[in-house]
């Protein structure tokens, strides 16, 4: 009977173990995977304008019925060049 509670118990740690470990991995995925989660790569993205930089940009609001008092804006990476705003 010893053996097969430490089996059992071997078992369920291994099981709980696994869990934990395919749960990090799934949540370090979901990360990486977050859109906006951090800026663009902008090399050869502006063109021949040198230097380009990733930006936030505020993105004008497109909903006719949002109040101007609203505190919501959308923010986008772009790639900057100079005065010119380019798609990443």
């Amino acid at each position: 009977m010893a053996l097969s509670s430490c089996l059992k118990l071997g078992l369920t740690l291994a099981l709980l173990l696994s869990l934990a470990f395919l749960h990090s991995q799934s949540v370090s995925m979901a990360r990486r995977m977050a859109i906006g989660s951090r800026p663009p790569g902008c090399v050869n993205k502006c063109m021949s304008c040198q230097p380009c930089k990733a930006t936030l940009v505020i993105s004008p609001s497109t909903d006719p019925y949002k109040r101007k008092d609203d505190t919501y804006y959308l923010l986008s990476w772009k790639c900057r060049c100079r005065d010119q705003l380019f798609h990443p």
